[in-house]
């Protein structure tokens, strides 16, 4: 989601046939990662780590085999691509820690999981980097030009009032908080889970549960607990409903591949 900027339609192919290599096998990726999640733990920890970066090596051969093929060139990144790097590392690393007290990755059940998140947080970082592209047409773009033909430039983006863009950006800090505070709940929720008592004691008076287990834990904690959830189940039909109007009625673009109604019924007039 961009923070000022509107989406790029052509950075979200919509058809299969469009898609780049990279992020096809990316998808092989992420659904062999669910079929080793849906297996619940039939094979050992060892086991779903050597598949995993046994198919790593695959992916990474077919596309440096593809790169070669096609005379694919960085073409290299900004210091504000640096930062969003920066920035999604630590919301990836922040985003799988949060599922580790109920959830530990050490657990064959659930490293798939992990591994699947990781990959699809590495394809999405390696995509700022521009050193994978989510059309082919854009893997063709960054390819050498020939002698007989350079590469087509750029057509300028058309310029669009500031306001949309404060907006925009306003909307996707708040779509952050709201999804860092989701994440924070299931994290404290899980690490208080664990320190809970069986049994109600003298500061352990409040019960939680989980999938039919409850323990207890101290009144601040459950209050916490409460605050965080009630703010999760607030925001995320508020962020939802108000991206909806942004994007739909007021024409702030917040989604790729998605016309605004403005757009719509030029198109349709058409």
């Amino acid at each position: 989601m961009a923070l000022f900027d509107p989406p790029k339609n052509e950075d979200y192919p919509n058809k299969w046939k469009d898609m780049s290599l990279e992020l096809k096998l990316m998808f092989v990726y992420h659904g062999c990662m669910m079929v080793l999640f849906a297996s619940g733990g039939a094979f050992t920890t060892k086991q779903e780590l050597f598949f995993a970066g046994t198919l790593v090596v695959i992916i990474t051969i077919l596309s440096l085999r593809h790169r070669s093929a096609i005379g694919w060139c960085w073409q290299g990144v900004e210091t504000k691509h640096l930062a969003m790097v920066i920035a999604s590392v630590a919301l990836l690393a922040f985003f799988l820690h949060s599922a580790t007290p109920l959830f530990p990755p050490s657990n064959p059940r659930f490293l798939p999981w992990y591994l699947a998140g990781f990959g699809i947080g590495t394809f999405n970082i390696l995509a700022i980097l521009k050193l994978v592209r989510n059309s082919e047409s854009q893997m063709l773009a960054d390819c050498r030009p020939s002698d007989s033909q350079a590469k087509a430039e750029t057509p300028p983006v058309p310029s669009e009032p500031s306001w949309r863009r404060v907006v925009r950006g306003i909307y996707t800090c708040l779509f952050l908080l709201v999804w860092m505070n989701g994440a924070s709940f299931f994290y404290y929720y899980g690490k208080t889970f664990r320190s809970g008592s069986p049994t109600p004691t003298s500061t352990q008076t409040d019960p939680i549960s989980d999938h039919g287990t409850i323990v207890y834990v101290t009144h601040a904690q459950k209050v916490q607990l409460d605050r965080m959830e009630t703010a999760m189940f607030a925001g995320i039909p508020s962020i939802l409903v108000s991206g909806f109007v942004l994007h739909f009625l007021i024409g702030v673009k917040l989604f790729p591949n998605t016309p605004t109604l403005a757009e719509w019924r030029v198109s349709r007039s058409d």
